[in-house]
């Protein structure tokens, strides 16, 4: 079905629901589900010093290159803005992020 709508032009955007707001691990597709897929972005809420941020990442582009640094994202009544690189920080992809300590920063 994927390479039929592809052929056709058309675009087809799916969602997957992660079931725990703070996950031990990343709960995203298996292999099956993301073979069927070009792109799969991954959007979450993340805890770190106290405050709820929101974060996207790029898992998968078929066929490119792509940068997988987690980004900044703010979403208000305008739309989606993307802040720019998420601060250095382990543990983003469960929610609880803990602030790194590279390039000098403080944690």
């Amino acid at each position: 079905m994927t390479n039929e709508l592809r052929a056709m032009g058309v675009t087809a955007v799916g969602t997957w629901e992660l079931r725990d707001l703070f996950a031990s691990g990343v709960a995203a597709p298996g292999p099956e589900i993301s073979s069927l897929l070009d792109n799969l972005i991954m959007m979450r809420q993340v805890e770190i010093r106290s405050e709820y941020k929101r974060v996207m990442s790029v898992l998968k582009i078929r066929d490119q290159s792509f940068q997988a640094a987690p980004q900044e994202i703010h979403i208000d009544g305008r739309g989606l803005a993307i802040k720019g690189p998420f601060q250095p920080a382990t543990g983003i992809s469960t929610g609880l992020a803990k602030p790194s300590k590279l390039n000098g920063s403080h944690g």
